[in-house]
Parts: C-alpha cells; sequence; structure tokens
C-alpha cells in the first residue's frame, strides 16, 4: 500500500514538472498571434496580460532612438511591414539592441500596460530586454 501511495505521488510530481516546463515555453508569444489578438478584441487581450511581463518573439523591422528611449519593433509578419501593426519594444540602453538588424528573429520581454496615447504601432512594451 505504501508502495503504490509513494508511487502515484512520484507520478504526480513528474507530471506537475514536466506540465511547469512546457508552460514556461508557452510563455513566449508569436508576434502575429499577438497582433491578430489585439485586431480581434483588444478589451480581451488587456483584460488577460495588461500589467504583466510578457515575452514577444518575431522579426526586427526597426531600431530607433525617439525621446531618449531606444526603440525596437517587431513586425507582425506581413510582406510589407505596416507600422500601425508594429510591436514596439522601448529599452533605456541601446547595448542590446547593438548587434541586431532588420529582418533578424528576436524575442523580447518586457511589460505591457495597455493602450497608450502615444502609440504608434499595434501595443508597446515597456523596460525591455531581449530573452535569452
Amino acid at each position: 500500500m505504501k508502495k503504490t501511495i509513494f508511487a502515484l505521488c512520484a507520478a504526480f510530481a513528474l507530471c506537475f514538472a514536466v506540465s511547469s516546463t512546457s508552460f514556461a515555453v508557452e510563455n513566449v508569444l508569436d508576434a502575429q498571434d499577438v497582433v491578430k489578438a489585439l485586431d480581434e478584441n483588444r478589451m480581451k487581450f488587456d483584460m488577460q496580460y495588461k500589467n504583466k511581463d510578457l515575452t514577444i518573439k518575431g522579426t526586427v523591422d526597426k531600431i530607433e532612438e525617439k525621446k531618449g528611449k531606444y526603440i525596437l519593433s517587431l513586425s507582425n509578419g506581413d510582406k510589407v511591414p505596416n507600422p500601425f501593426k508594429s510591436i514596439e519594444c522601448t529599452f533605456d540602453k541601446p547595448d542590446e539592441l547593438m548587434d541586431l538588424k532588420k529582418g533578424d528573429e528576436a524575442s523580447v520581454s518586457g511589460i505591457y500596460k495597455g493602450k497608450q496615447s502615444f502609440e504608434v504601432g499595434i501595443m508597446t512594451l515597456f523596460k525591455c530586454k531581449l530573452a535569452k
């Protein structure tokens, strides 16, 4: 009886460990999926992700400096990038961006604060870092 209980506990722990590992991978959002979700229902997206740290992977469209902030724009995957559908990622320092160029794939982590009045793209992430 004790062996059976121990075996069940071990199996449960193993399943939990595997599901926790796969959950971390699921937390990386694809830029195309994010743009689609925002287009379909921004309110639902905001309720799920507002004020949370997100990691988004996508294709670098542009890297620039604006008003003392360093902006990396991820495209939505269209053949002709649409600046109104880009995801803008703000960095405090340019160091991480120096080795990137347009067309590179990048994963960026930052805080999503919901729709901003100054936004050009479809969304903005703040306090960004390149994800490893």
